[in-house]
This record gives structure tokens, sequence and C-alpha cells, in this order.
């Protein structure tokens, strides 16, 4: 994260944050953390999290709205193993680059191949992304230009690595 927009002041968004293990290690870089989670079990475990200096908002909501989240814009964006869980990864793409200004960051992490599950309510309708490749090279092309470029987006860096968590 060397380079991030705002250094050390900068405010970053952790979607879909969990029980905040992932957030926990990166949340000291900033001046302030939001994290999303969809129940208020975790958005409490969330609260508890210790930040080592950071401000941190927890919040339970499913939508990515200045209103919901409580701040127009971030710097960073954190949308780690969520993506490819979530009801409308299209949607969610979108309403990220929204609150992200020129020049913000978007981290995602997402298992490829893509292989999307609605791991939050089953039965239900959810809008499928167009994400295909049967090997990682071929995901990741399909990721970038079927659902990130479209949203506004423009990749800085690729990176395969172990899954997280």
């Amino acid at each position: 994260l060397a380079g991030r927009p705002n250094g050390g002041l900068a405010a970053a968004l952790d979607v879909g944050a969990g029980d905040g293990s992932l957030c926990s290690p990166y949340a000291r870089l900033f001046g302030s953390v939001t994290v999303t989670e969809l129940t208020s079990p975790l958005v409490w475990r969330l609260k508890a999290t210790p930040t080592q200096g950071a401000s941190l908002q927890a919040v339970a909501t499913a939508e990515l709205t200045p209103r919901a989240l409580g701040r127009e814009q971030f710097d960073v964006a954190f949308c780690l193993n969520v993506l490819d869980r979530c009801k409308d990864p299209v949607r969610m793409v979108e309403q990220l680059h929204a609150l992200l200004p020129p020049g913000g960051w978007l981290v995602v992490a997402v298992v490829l191949p893509w292989l999307q599950s609605d791991a939050v309510a089953r039965g239900s309708h959810q809008r499928r992304a167009r994400v295909v490749g049967g090997d990682f090279e071929a995901a990741a092309a399909s990721l970038l230009d079927s659902l990130l470029l479209p949203a506004g987006f423009e990749a800085l860096r690729l990176v395969r690595a172990p899954y997280l968590c």
C-alpha cells in the first residue's frame, strides 16, 4: 500500500469485513476505517477490533452509499472475498467506484477461476457477473474486461496469491 492516496490521513472502506482479521493489519495505515457487514453480531465484533490508532466505524449495511456509510468518499476501498459472494457484483463495483475520488484505489481479492455463489440469501434473485475462464489468467482477464473496466476502474496491479482466509 506504499504510495496510497493521502498517506496516513487516508480514509479506508472495508466491504464485508467479517471478523476483522483482514482489516486489522492494515487499519494502522489509515486515519479512519469504515467496515461493513450484513449482520449486527459481526458489526459488534468489528467494533471491538483493535485498530492501532485509526478511528473505526462499523456499519451493518448492504448498501454502499454515502448515506449508509456516513461519508461521501474514501481514498481506498477493500473488497476482499466478497464480489463472488454478493447479490449483485456489478452494482457493488459501480457503488465502490462512486465512493472513490479520482486516483482512489480499489483493492480486490477474489478466487479465480470465478465461481459466483450467494452466501447471503439462498433462493433469492442474484445478478450474475459475466466472468468466464477456466484458468487464472483467462478468469483474471474476464474479471477486468467484464466487471472492473466497465465500472471505470483501471488495473494498477494484478497479483496471484494464496486464498485470504
